[in-house]
């Protein structure tokens, strides 16, 4: 038998800097600047506790936890990128990002000493997490109802982590992630009452940690995917709308790594469809139903997190 409970407080304050600039013709440059600072309190207790070994009086298990922490934390990101429009059919955009979530843990409370064999869950006091960013987007309109949308991005991360002191250990690149995402989107309206939407992602990223290059126990995480959706719109008369909507996600990148260590890899296959209706009774007041399906299939553990869900949302909306 055991129990645990657990109880958090957040508090966040955000702002945002926005610069554009329009004074060459066909030029528009753009910068933007993102700040969140907050403070979160953690406490936490019990979980998995010794229990006796029926009829020999042992005791076994890990000791229960006792645990508080208080976690300050400041998330800055800087964009920065520009938009071309050499003719009147061809969009071209350019930009890209830094971004920092630098977190600091005071453990306040903690039932496992940091010099011991069991260290966690108190165990950090620094983790930071940056990202480099960098995209391009071509945006071609052949016809007036037709749009092509093309994408790339590359994404470089890595996370710093530094330990509580009592471990005598000193701070580490913990991981680095490397990313490329590709993606292709196609918007058509044949009618004005009727679009047409559908897109192909496709990521390729790879997550390392020092531990990757000395053992086989930890691989490389392979965490490829990709996806496909698809939207249309129709009018039915001029208070009522319909949408439909479909998606399919597939990664299929887990290693059974289990002869030597943990397996790690993204697995999985996931698809739905949405359904929504939306009636305008008045020029202030709309209503809305929605109804979604979907299904996933596990392949990194042994399909024990399948599940099928089913969705229905309503909502009245009343814009002054």
């Amino acid at each position: 038998p055991f129990a645990g409970n657990s109880d958090q407080n957040i508090l966040d304050v955000r702002g945002r800097l926005d610069l554009t600039y329009k004074g060459v013709t066909n030029w528009v440059f753009y910068a933007r600047g993102d700040w969140t600072g907050g403070h979160d309190n953690m406490n936490a207790a019990g979980g998995l506790g010794p229990v006796p070994l029926f009829g020999t009086g042992i005791v076994v298990g890990p000791a229960t936890i006792l645990q508080q922490t208080d976690d300050d934390y400041f998330f800055q990101k800087y964009s920065a990128g520009a938009r071309w429009y050499p003719t009147r059919g061809v969009t071209l955009d350019a930009g890209g990002y830094y971004k920092l979530d630098e977190y600091n843990y005071d453990n306040v409370v903690d039932s496992t000493p940091n010099n011991s064999f069991n260290r966690y869950p108190a165990y950090l006091v620094i983790q930071n997490f940056e990202t480099y960013d960098g995209n391009f987007r071509v945006t071609l309109r052949p016809l007036r109802n037709l749009t092509l949308v093309t994408h790339y991005e590359y994404q470089y991360a890595n996370i710093y982590t530094t330990p509580d002191p009592n471990s005598l250990l000193s701070g580490v690149e913990s991981s680095t992630m490397n990313s490329q995402i590709l993606g292709q989107d196609v918007s058509w309206a044949p009618w004005s009452r009727l679009y047409l939407q559908a897109g192909f992602n496709f990521v390729l990223s790879e997550t390392k940690t020092p531990a990757s290059d000395v053992t086989q126990a930890i691989l490389a995480a392979q965490n490829n995917y990709w996806t496909v959706n698809f939207s249309s719109g129709f009018v039915l008369d001029n208070k009522t709308d319909l949408k439909l909507g479909f998606f399919y996600y597939m990664a299929n990148d887990n290693t059974d790594n289990s002869s030597a260590g943990v397996p790690y890899g993204a697995g999985g296959e996931e698809y739905g469809i949405t359904a929504t209706l939306t009636r305008r009774i008045s020029e202030h007041l709309r209503i809305s139903l929605k109804y979604g399906f979907s299904h996933y299939n596990d392949l990194a553990f042994g399909g024990n997190q399948d599940f099928t869900s089913q969705l229905i949302y309503t909502s009245l909306q009343y814009r002054f």
